[in-house]
């Protein structure tokens, strides 16, 4: 293995995607000298402090972790004599400080085609959107959001049924696999970054919870595409009026059915209270297979309807 393959590197993660970036990294002989990852955070019902995935491989590969709250000093970043640093899914941003450390600069891997789909959602944003395409980008980190020069992409399709798991997953793994074969030429010099076209720039932004409500008024496909993004967070989520109440209803599992139904969109269609469960969109119609009321345990569509069938309105709140 040469030497400048072996440059030593700092690494910054906190995700569970940028898992398979720190492995290949470590697998292929580059020194990890320091792991920077946020501090525990409390998990669960006990809330329990918990250490991020990144930092539990990094202990298992007997690595060091810093885990600062804030940057008040450098002097570990200092420390380590490396050019290099690695950044994936780190879930905070760096200050201008720490940009300015390595002469190499900071390298990312940014699960979109960029300048397509800058900001903290872009996995989510292209199902959202229908994309049938999305890819995965090496690029260095300036000032900007995401707008750094890029060093290498490679396409990814994206499958019909496919949800933002899936999808990021594929990403990253795919985004290890570039990064170490990128590496060792930009490392050498041979290549040169790549300034991004700002002409062909877009944004996605934080999801919230309530991106989760669904508009019956659209059609099944988006509101399909709105499940695949939204899995498993926010999920996606109705109301249904049941005994004259309106309930909060998160919908687990569905399809989307091209068929028009021929009545108004947010119409419930079952079938003498026997499934499927049926709700029309402005172009054809969802069928719900699984969902969950609030405060209430999953249940299948069958399930529901011999639960509440009876006392539930046709349309929807």
């Amino acid at each position: 293995m040469n030497a400048q393959k072996n440059k030593p590197i700092v690494f910054f993660g906190t995700d569970a995607l940028a898992m398979p970036v720190l492995r290949a990294l470590f697998d292929a002989g580059y020194p990890v000298k320091l792991v920077v990852t946020k501090p525990n955070e409390p998990v669960g019902r006990h809330q329990t402090l918990t250490a991020s995935p990144i930092k539990q491989l990094a202990k298992e590969l007997g690595l060091t972790v810093w885990q600062p709250e804030k940057y008040d000093t450098l002097e570990p970043l200092k420390e380590t004599n490396t050019e290099l640093y690695v950044l994936v899914a780190y879930g905070k941003l760096l200050p201008n400080e720490v940009l300015a450390l390595p002469s190499l600069g900071v390298v990312n891997v940014h699960p979109s085609l960029l300048p397509l789909y800058r900001g903290p959602s872009p996995v989510q944003t292209a199902l959202l959107n229908g994309e049938k395409e999305t890819g995965v980008t090496i690029m260095l980190l300036d000032k900007g959001m995401d707008s750094g020069p890029i060093l290498a992409q490679v396409r990814v399709l994206i499958e019909k049924q496919e949800k933002s798991p899936e999808l990021s997953e594929r990403l990253f793994d795919a985004g290890a696999k570039l990064l170490i074969e990128t590496l060792p030429d930009y490392i050498s010099g041979a290549l040169a970054p790549k300034p991004q076209d700002e002409s062909l720039a877009t944004y996605c932004s934080i999801i919230k919870r309530e991106n989760g409500l669904i508009d019956w008024h659209r059609s099944a496909q988006e509101i399909f595409n709105q499940f695949r993004a939204f899995t498993p967070w926010p999920g996606i989520f109705t109301f249904f009026n049941i005994n004259g109440k309106q309930v909060r209803v998160k919908l687990l599992e569905i399809s989307a059915q091209q068929e028009n139904l021929h009545v108004k969109a947010g119409t419930i269609i079952t079938h003498n209270k026997l499934p499927p469960l049926d709700v029309a969109c402005a172009q054809g119609f969802i069928q719900i297979h699984r969902l969950q009321m609030e405060g209430g345990k999953p249940l299948t569509d069958e399930e529901f309807l011999n639960g509440f069938g009876a006392k539930l309105d046709s349309k929807l709140g």
